[in-house]
């Protein structure tokens, strides 16, 4: 239970440290809206089976989805649409994808390395690569 003062320190933090700040998915979406144009071909590293964050970022691009999740719906092949497939062999051939984003899952990956190989050959020369973690010490990975 917090008391008065606890909870007027809470305020003071949050106003220090947090007020007016964009975090978390508000960036990490204008970081990638910033880098992607129309036409252009975006790869969601690990998309999860509803492909909900490809979606809200199609737009006029063009978006694939590519993940290990059994019930990702892959028969769809209306933009975004998915593939069921493994990071570490990307069924793409080179310079595919103008921007390649992995939300929350690089710290899953058993051979980081060999993902990033993959996602480096999918990329255009002068491609981006956008990757969000989670930071340890945020409230879900503590409780995980």
């Amino acid at each position: 239970m917090f008391r008065p003062s606890d909870r007027e320190k809470c305020r003071r933090l949050f106003e220090r440290y947090y007020a007016g700040r964009k975090f978390g998915d508000t960036l990490y979406r204008e970081a990638i809206r910033q880098r992607l144009g129309a036409g252009q071909r975006l790869l969601d590293a690990g998309c999860g089976r509803y492909m909900k964050f490809s979606k809200d970022l199609a737009g006029s691009a063009q978006v694939v989805g590519i993940d290990l999740e059994p019930a990702l719906e892959t028969q769809n092949r209306a933009a975004p649409f998915g593939v069921r497939g493994d990071l570490g062999r990307l069924p793409f051939p080179p310079e595919t994808f103008d921007v390649v984003i992995s939300r929350s899952v690089v710290e899953h990956l058993p051979d980081p390395l060999q993902v990033f190989r993959e996602f480096y050959r999918v990329l255009k020369p002068g491609g981006t690569l956008v990757i969000i973690t989670p930071n340890k010490y945020d409230y879900v990975s503590l409780i995980a």
